[in-house]
């Protein structure tokens, strides 16, 4: 009988143990028949495939089994690429639809063609990140950000504490109302 390790507690640093993986020839081979049965089933279900014998199966399985042991993590890594470009070019379509429909529906824009509106969803989006970069409004939040986060995190956890009657003390509240002091130094720092 084997005891689970227990999961590292809040806080603390998971470590990593790796171990050496367990083959188990029995599974294995049960799930080596098992696919060989599957292909003999499909097999005899679907006109136009045939396995002539159970030798076939079982060296179709076989051979099946090794494929997917290697070209899954292949072509994964060779489709994230591909699914990135992919779903870049779809919102650039989708921009390019948009500005389509606001030049049908209104007189503030005028394209000439899907591809004039797909040139200018590109040029915007372009435009907008290198402005984004340049202006500091872009989403990634830097360290001082998440800091200022945490923090008001907590105080807004005291601070609703404190309505409710169970204030612990730890944000005394400021001259501006119910914030918390902790939160208005904040704020003025920031400012």
């Amino acid at each position: 009988m084997t005891v689970a390790k227990s999961l590292p507690m809040y806080g603390q640093t998971p470590t990593w143990n790796p171990s050496r993986p367990r083959l188990r020839p029995l599974r294995l081979l049960l799930a080596w028949v098992v696919s060989a049965a599957t292909l003999l089933v499909a097999a005899w279900i679907v006109p136009g495939a045939a396995v002539h014998h159970v030798g076939g199966a079982l060296a179709a399985a076989a051979v099946i089994a090794v494929l997917n042991a290697v070209l899954p993590p292949i072509v994964a890594a060779l489709r994230l690429p591909f699914t990135l470009l992919l779903g870049f070019v779809l919102v650039l379509v989708l921009d390019a639809g948009m500005l389509l429909v606001v030049d049908n529906v209104s007189d503030g824009l005028h394209v000439d063609s899907f591809w004039a509106a797909l040139g200018v969803a590109l040029v915007t989006s372009a435009v907008a990140v290198v402005l984004g970069v340049v202006l500091g409004t872009n989403a990634v939040a830097t360290r001082s950000e998440a800091a200022l986060t945490s923090q008001f995190t907590t105080t807004v956890t005291a601070w609703n504490l404190g309505r409710a009657g169970a204030h612990t003390g730890a944000a005394p509240y400021s001259a501006l109302g119910r914030l918390p002091l902790r939160f208005a130094s904040v704020m003025r720092a920031r400012t």
